[in-house]
């Protein structure tokens, strides 16, 4: 068994409010030197609670997010993270 941990990943349409739509989710296993994110390019039910969203401007900022969590992922498996140094301190 692998430990891991996870983030839940929030479209927050908001700031006042805070109300939020789970989007997608971010799993980081420090063992294997694991990091990606996967979210939703579907946005119906987010007009469903918010009435209006950028469709288009949503699903590349999802995409980006993924990306971006990739492109640290891939960086973690060339030189991990230093989480375990810093836990023991």
């Amino acid at each position: 068994m692998i430990p891991y941990s996870f983030s839940v990943l929030r479209y927050v349409h908001d700031g006042v409010t805070n109300e939020f739509v789970n989007v997608g989710v971010a799993v980081y296993a420090g063992d294997v030197s694991y990091l990606k994110a996967k979210c939703t390019i579907q946005y119906g039910r987010i007009t469903q609670v918010f009435d209006r969203i950028d469709g288009d401007r949503f699903k590349q900022l999802v995409r980006h997010i993924e990306e971006e969590v990739a492109r640290v992922g891939d960086r973690i498996k060339a030189a991990p993270l230093p989480f375990a140094e810093l836990a023991q301190r």
